[in-house]
C-alpha cells in the first residue's frame, strides 16, 4: 500500500507535466504595452485625439510588430522566447520574406491577423455610432448589424474547439488556412 494520499499522487502527476505550463504565453500583447505611453501622450495633448486615432495607432503598431517579428524572424516574440519558429511545407514558392517563409503566406497571415481585425473594429465602431442595432428590423442597417453579430458569434464558436484541443494536449494549433505551423528552432 502506498504511503501517499490520492491528492499527493495527483499533485505529483500535475507537477510532472510542467512542460505544458511552460508553453503558455504569459507576456502581455506587445502592441498593448507600446500603446500605453502613446495614449498617455495623446491624452495630455488633447483627450479627443486618443479616441479619434486609437484604431489607426493600433494598426500601425501591429503592422510594425508584425514586420519586426514574424516577417523578419519567422516567429512572434512569445514564440521566440519558447524556442519556436513558424515553418511551412516545401512548395513551389519563389519569393521569400527575410524570415525565409513565403511572402504570399505571410501576406495572407498578416491580412487575417492584423488588417481584418482593424476593418472589423472600424466597421463595428461605425455601426455603433450610427445606431445600427437600434434601427427597425426591416432596415438594411439592422440586417447588416445582425449579419455582423452572427459572424462574430460563428467565429468565436469555431475557434473554441481548436482552443480546447490546445488546452487538452498542449500542442500548438496548426494554422491550416495559411499552411504554417510552429515548430522548434533547429
Amino acid at each position: 500500500m502506498s504511503d501517499s494520499s490520492p491528492w499527493e499522487e495527483k499533485r505529483g502527476m500535475l507537477l510532472s507535466h510542467d512542460y505544458l505550463l511552460s508553453r503558455c504565453n504569459y507576456l502581455p500583447k506587445s502592441s498593448q504595452v507600446l500603446q500605453e505611453p502613446i495614449h498617455k501622450a495623446l491624452s495630455l495633448i488633447n483627450a479627443s485625439l486618443k479616441v479619434r486615432f486609437e484604431p489607426q495607432l493600433t494598426l500601425l503598431l501591429q503592422l510594425i510588430l508584425y514586420k519586426l517579428s514574424i516577417w523578419n524572424n519567422g516567429a512572434s516574440y512569445g514564440a521566440r522566447l519558447q524556442g519556436l519558429k513558424y515553418s511551412v511545407p516545401s512548395g513551389s514558392e519563389k519569393i521569400f520574406a527575410p524570415s525565409g517563409l513565403p511572402r504570399r503566406i505571410l501576406l495572407l497571415h498578416g491580412t487575417l491577423t492584423v488588417i481584418l481585425p482593424y476593418i472589423h473594429t472600424k466597421l463595428r465602431s461605425h455601426a455603433l455610432s450610427s445606431a445600427w442595432p437600434d434601427a427597425l428590423s426591416s432596415d438594411r442597417r439592422r440586417k447588416a448589424w445582425n449579419v455582423l453579430t452572427s459572424l462574430e458569434s460563428s467565429y468565436t464558436l469555431l475557434t473554441l474547439p481548436s482552443f480546447l484541443v490546445f488546452l487538452w494536449n498542449g500542442r500548438y494549433r496548426t494554422k491550416t488556412l495559411v499552411k504554417r505551423r510552429l515548430c522548434y528552432k533547429q
